[in-house]
This record gives C-alpha cells, structure tokens and sequence, in this order.
C-alpha cells in the first residue's frame, strides 16, 4: 500500500513561494473550512511541482470574487498568480490574483462594492 495517498498537501507559505520561485498555480479543489479564525476558504492549489494547500486572505478572494464571481465552483481549473507581500499587520502574507490581472502588490484594497453571485448570471 501507498500510504502517500493519505497525505495532506502543505499549506502554501511565503517561504515556500520564495524558495520554490512559485509564480502561478491552477486552483484544484475548494471548500469551507473552519479553523481557529472561524469560517474560512480553503483552496487546493497545483503548481509545476507541488500541490498546496491555501486559505486565501481578504485581498485574494475579493480579487477572485472580482474576476470569477462568489461561487467557488467557478474557480475551479482557473490559474491564479502567487505572490508574497505584506499583511495589514506587517507580515509576509501569500496573495493570489487571477492570472488575466497581473500579481497583487501587497497593498490594501480599495474599497468596493462586489457583485453579488445572482447579479452575474
């Protein structure tokens, strides 16, 4: 038996970004998960080498939600690009944008007003 089967892919850091020069990714997989900061999106991510796991930042998912829509099923086989900035606390945060807009910079959202899924059918 294979037990790598039963393997839980990594959870994508700024490191590994950094160390494995991760540019883009293709989202596999998603699902709510609650953890210690309560509901949250958890995206399953393939790159050249690696499958990651990731939960998304506010900046990333109003990024996707801006592009794709608030369904996640949507994102589904979408290629994200993966780059590394900093968090409203300071930190090195890893931030996803869909790949038709170019790499978020790290800098915090302007605010907008985002579609709701029923206005985008």
């Amino acid at each position: 038996m294979d037990a790598t089967q039963y393997l839980t892919p990594p959870y994508l850091k700024p490191e590994h970004v950094t160390q494995k020069n991760l540019k883009q990714g293709v989202i596999s997989f998603a699902q709510e998960r609650v953890g210690q900061f309560g509901k949250q999106i958890e995206l399953r991510l393939e790159t050249p080498d690696d499958t990651w796991l990731v939960t998304p930042n506010q900046m990333s998912i109003r990024a996707l939600i801006e592009v794709w829509g608030a369904n996640t099923d949507r994102w589904l086989s979408k290629t994200v690009n993966i780059s590394v900035g900093k968090n409203k606390k300071g930190n090195d945060s890893v931030f996803l944008s869909p790949a038709t807009v170019g790499p978020l910079s790290g800098a915090p959202a302007q605010s907008k007003v985002y579609p709701k899924e029923d206005d985008l059918r």
